[in-house]
């Protein structure tokens, strides 16, 4: 059964108070759906996970660009209205006031017992198509890093051109929603519209339901241990044994590095015996950090012979297509060096 938990769109507070309850039980919504897969760059599982048990404080903090993002999501959907689908047309349909798509507002927080550590906030239902729409205000560059198909074994339906991220985000939507259309209603750099058309990726949605499940079980049993243990150095020690799991991200190192350093010692200085598994950890750290130093040598050496040759000539493309007509692939240089080859 689905239940939606209404909202006034002006009170930021009372939509934080709302999604907050349903974080702190360990419920996934969209924007949260690529952290808990290890997937979004700049948020870990770890990080969400202790601040839904309690150790850690939410984000409360606006800024800016979440205001203009706002602002803008009405604007943008209000556009779309005159967005034909099929033919890509808009100025003709809005010189002419001729609105094509119907946009409804969803003032609400969506649950659904089927997907009961699960949440959806959508941005607008489309009833032409009984769909989802997610609206975002996107710059082009954001976009190019998208230009290639994902290799990532859960994402090989995601569309190019779009973010990972916010694939999950309105595949999560569509669970929650049981809808089996959504669209993605891209403003890029102010000026053109992008909308493209996804349809249900059971696999990926199959790995969100196992992951919220798994998350919300965790933080459940996080959130027993902050009841019962005053302690912060033991609920910390507790906690570890039942956060999620360790990743190569950039983001978790960042999270787990503050939480060290805000860590509470009752020792200025605390030493243990290393055993046979940190050592060998350390050895491979170093050994990573030599070949990431002579990568990056090789990396820039490469780089820098490419912009001398860019400054030499006089050019701002090397296009590598053969006599018998074969795209290699180009190198660009404008305000940055664009290395795209087929090998």
């Amino acid at each position: 059964m689905i239940k939606k938990l209404y909202y006034n769109p002006k009170d930021r507070e009372e939509w934080l108070v709302l999604r907050t309850g349903l974080a702190e039980k360990g419920m996934i919504g969209g924007s949260d759906a690529a952290t808990i897969l290890h997937a979004n760059e700049y948020k870990a599982a770890i990080e969400l996970f202790y601040q839904a048990v309690g150790y850690t404080e939410w984000s409360r903090m606006s800024n800016e660009k979440m205001i203009w993002g706002t602002e803008l999501e009405n604007h943008i959907g209000e556009m779309y209205r005159y967005y034909d689908m099929e033919t890509g047309s808009f100025v003709e349909n809005y010189e002419a006031g001729r609105k094509v798509n119907e946009v409804r507002n969803v003032n609400a927080i969506i649950l659904n017992d089927k997907f009961p550590n699960q949440f959806a906030n959508i941005d607008k239902f489309l009833p032409d198509i009984d769909g989802i729409g997610e609206i975002k205000n996107m710059n082009g560059f954001t976009l190019d890093v998208y230009k290639e198909p994902s290799q990532h074994p859960l994402f090989v339906n995601c569309p190019v051109g779009v973010p990972v991220g916010y694939y999950c985000q309105l595949q999560d939507y569509m669970m929650v929603c049981e809808k089996d259309i959504g669209r993605f209603i891209f403003l890029r750099d102010g000026s053109q519209m992008i909308v493209i058309e996804i349809k249900t990726d059971e696999m990926l949605q199959e790995a969100l339901f196992n992951a919220s499940n798994d998350f919300a079980g965790r933080v459940a049993k996080g959130r027993e241990i902050m009841a019962n243990e005053l302690d912060k150095n033991k609920q910390l020690q507790a906690l570890m044994e039942i956060e999620p799991d360790i990743t190569g991200q950039q983001c978790y190192n960042t999270f787990r590095t503050l939480q060290i350093q805000e860590r509470e010692l009752r020792d200025a200085e605390l030493t243990m015996a290393g055993t046979q598994e940190q050592w060998e950890a350390g050895v491979r750290y170093m050994q990573v950090l030599e070949e990431e130093k002579d990568l990056t040598e090789r990396k820039n050496e490469a780089g820098n012979f490419l912009k001398t040759e860019f400054l030499k000539h006089q050019v701002e493309t090397m296009d590598f297509t053969d006599g018998d007509g074969n795209d290699n692939g180009k190198i660009g240089m404008k305000k940055r060096l664009s290395v795209k080859l087929k090998f």
